[in-house]
């Protein structure tokens, strides 16, 4: 009488894993008629993907462990399918004191499962926001920072020491595009470049981000010097490229400013040396006349002379 009233469907299994008894219970749930699955072997009843894992529970405490529970799809008379959770539990013969048969009450978990996924959805669209900039979609400056630690700790090793590069890019006169065009038209403007920077970087082990305000930052693992210098000139000639018409900038377009600075990473320097050398470097191309790169030397105090000068016309 408890089994038939019960809310869950109540199953007795054989050591075989096949159905013995079945409560009324298992119409409501996924359509089947006790006459339908009596003798059925339980793993059938599940989903091709999960019925390995549920097999396995089965078989663990058919072979004397006293109980195991598993979440599994099973499937509907309708062709659907449900979440259940089945609970096996061993039933000892008392007087061999052998394993005798199994017994197997399942709920319906959907809700919960339900619940679950889109708790683990808004986690990962949280995660994904917070390391994300809401204007330009790149990486923000925490993302940044977090994996330039992480890419100098794997590069420093004594076993790899590696080179990493890094290139700061700065939007020329962008505050005179602002005033002039509006914040609207301005916030355009850095979502195109942020576009192009990232459009002209081939590798998914490098970062774009957006480092603040109209800078932005990459991080090139495994590049040396000359390796930056190309993917740096890749960047500003694609911002170059875009025409967007700015009076106030000499060639009359947007342009970037390009500071370059690559290492070979070690336990005697730290990703902060790397940074203030390409910030360095960025300060130079724009005191040099913008729209050019300039590189700097980790352990130099100040940039080299410009690699790349662009004149107008």
């Amino acid at each position: 009488m408890l089994a038939e009233n019960a809310s869950d469907i109540v199953m007795s299994l054989g050591l075989d894993g096949r159905l013995t008894y079945v409560s009324l219970r298992i119409t409501a749930l996924l359509g089947h008629t006790v006459d339908q699955a009596m003798g059925a072997y339980l793993p059938d009843l599940a989903l091709s993907d999960d019925r390995g894992a549920l097999a396995m529970a089965l078989e663990k405490v058919a072979s004397g462990e006293s109980e195991a529970s598993q979440a599994s799809r099973l499937l509907h008379r309708n062709g659907g399918a449900v979440w259940m959770e089945t609970h096996l539990r061993c039933v000892i013969d008392p007087y061999s004191g052998n394993p005798d048969s199994l017994t197997a009450p399942i709920r319906n978990i959907t809700e919960q499962k339900l619940a679950d996924e889109r708790a683990a959805d808004e986690r990962a669209e949280l995660q994904g926001l917070a390391f994300r900039d809401g204007l330009t979609g790149l990486f923000n400056r925490r993302h940044f920072d977090r994996e330039l630690g992480r890419h100098w700790q794997q590069t420093s090793r004594a076993d790899k020491r590696g080179n990493l590069a890094v290139i700061m890019a700065d939007v020329d006169a962008y505050k005179s595009y602002n005033d002039w065009f509006g914040h609207q038209r301005g916030d355009e403007c850095l979502r195109t470049v942020a576009a192009a920077i990232s459009s002209a970087t081939s590798r998914a082990t490098d970062t774009v981000a957006r480092y603040g305000g109209e800078e932005f930052a990459l991080i090139l693992p495994d590049t040396d010097g000359a390796g930056a210098l190309i993917v740096a000139e890749r960047i500003r000639r694609a911002v170059e490229c875009l025409g967007i018409p700015h009076e106030a900038s000499s060639p009359g377009i947007v342009t970037i400013s390009v500071g370059v600075a690559a290492t070979q990473a070690g336990q005697d320097s730290d990703p902060a040396m790397l940074v203030g050398a390409a910030d360095r470097a960025l300060y130079a191309a724009k005191q040099q006349g913008r729209n050019c790169i300039c590189v700097a030397g980790v352990d130099e105090q100040e940039p080299a002379e410009p690699e790349l000068r662009v004149e107008r016309g």
